[in-house]
């Protein structure tokens, strides 16, 4: 029976489930391996980029030999670029999840185990769980061809123990280290088939590796930990909401006081919203200084790397816009109906300037007349965390045929142009035409 035909089995709630909490970096391989237990390609949401697509904690149910589990997969907690309170929101509904105890921790890691992973993996042990979440906690070593060779795992667990001593003791506190490998379903017939016989036995590994505990965990302070999140997330919600109205507040003193002179003969001044005056208006002004510039070394550059230039798209059809990016430290991003132009621009300790970038779709008539500014097929800002500079986003449900340009606009934190240090320098943004057909 092939992953596509495998109907979910409705789960009898009267017979227990086994809950089974997966954890991970962004890029470990960790909704991947969620698709493979339930034995369904697209069910976790993954990403053929470095971004993370897991925004939410997600839940499906299974049955194996008799036996139903739930395979819980989270946030990717160490490289998800979410606000720290839609994370502790998330958190807290994982919490929630967990309530009436839980059967296996799976921590996922890929090539390489980071800093950020084993912070990650002490702090869910001291904060949320308890001394006991290790003798629950089977680590799962993705991205190893070799893993049907106990040979080679074993030797492979020796040379982790060898050159990452974090890692190492992370191990030996573990239950255990099973190693899989769960390779893309893309390409070829031939190369998909394969694939999906490489998962069936990763698959049957791990399923295998569940037999050695049946046990129900239950942590201790994990109700206490979710209503502690959730009342947090509600606290910092009403305190952001107070800030906002400050300010608010604070922007109609300071166009009165900063760079007066600049603004007292603007009817309409900048308030941290979008503000649009129509044709009849001279527009409207902003006392905000330009803040930090980086220096001619750390200007911002930006190409597309998808779709290219020329290149024909099928209409109506979903496709990746995918750009580069470098020296922006990407991720901030304010609330553009709120924050619009409220802040100077900022540099980080290594000199880059904080901000995000934007991608914009506009048809085009002809080679020959600037599009319309105000009109425009798809516009999205791209607040993600870049990874090695890459940024990427769909294009939902795809474009009607024609001409269209397609352009970056990397901007600082509160969404004004980044402002670099010289006049004579390459462009920070990039532009494509391509055709769809």
């Amino acid at each position: 029976m092939s992953f596509e035909d495998f109907e979910e089995i409705p789960v009898n709630k009267k017979k227990e489930v086994r809950k089974i909490l997966l954890i991970g970096r962004t890029g470990s391989g960790k909704s991947t391996l969620a698709n493979v237990l339930v034995k369904k390609v697209e069910q976790f949401a993954v990403s053929s980029s470095s971004g993370s697509l897991t925004k939410s904690a997600q839940s499906v149910f299974f049955e194996e030999n008799g036996v139903k589990y739930q395979v819980i997969d989270t946030i990717g907690l160490c490289d998800t670029m979410m606000t720290k309170e839609r994370a502790m929101s998330e958190l807290a509904e994982t919490c929630r999840m967990l309530e009436g105890g839980l059967y296996r921790i799976l921590l996922v890691t890929g090539d390489r185990f980071t800093e950020e992973e084993k912070d990650m993996y002490y702090t869910m042990k001291e904060t949320i769980f308890d001394h006991k979440f290790t003798h629950y906690t089977t680590i799962i070593r993705t991205k190893f061809p070799c893993f049907l060779n106990e040979e080679d795992c074993k030797k492979e667990e020796e040379n982790l123990d060898k050159t990452n001593p974090g890692f190492s003791k992370i191990i030996k506190e573990c239950k255990d280290i099973v190693f899989v490998d769960n390779p893309p379903l893309i390409g070829l017939s031939k190369s998909i088939e394969a694939n999906k016989e490489v998962r069936k036995y990763s698959r049957k590994k791990i399923i295998e590796s569940f037999a050695s505990n049946c046990e129900k965990y239950y942590p201790p302070t994990l109700k206490e930990v979710s209503e502690k999140l959730v009342s947090c997330f509600m606290e910092k919600e009403k305190l952001e909401e107070d800030l906002k109205e400050a300010k608010k507040a604070t922007l109609i003193v300071s166009s009165n006081t900063q760079f007066l002179g600049s603004c007292n003969k603007s009817r309409i001044k900048a308030n941290g919203t979008q503000i649009k005056t129509g044709k009849d208006e001279s527009g409207f002004c902003s006392s905000l200084i330009q803040g930090q510039i980086p220096s001619n070394l750390k200007m911002v550059s930006t190409i597309i790397l998808n779709p290219t230039s020329g290149e024909q798209i099928k209409a109506n059809k979903n496709f990746i816009i995918k750009i580069k990016v470098i020296n922006l430290n990407t991720g901030f991003f304010s609330d553009p109906n709120t924050e619009y132009y409220t802040s100077s621009q900022e540099l980080d300790n290594n000199g880059l300037i904080k901000g995000h970038s934007h991608v914009v779709i506009q048809k085009l008539t002809d080679d020959e007349n600037p599009p319309d500014p105000t009109t425009f097929a798809f516009f999205k800002g791209l607040n993600d965390k870049a990874a090695n500079g890459v940024l990427s986003t769909i294009v939902t449900p795809g474009l009607p045929r024609g001409l269209y340009r397609l352009c970056t606009m990397s901007s600082s934190f509160t969404h004004q142009p980044v402002i670099m240090p010289v006049a004579q320098r390459g462009s920070q943004d990039d532009c494509v035409r391509f055709n769809v057909v």
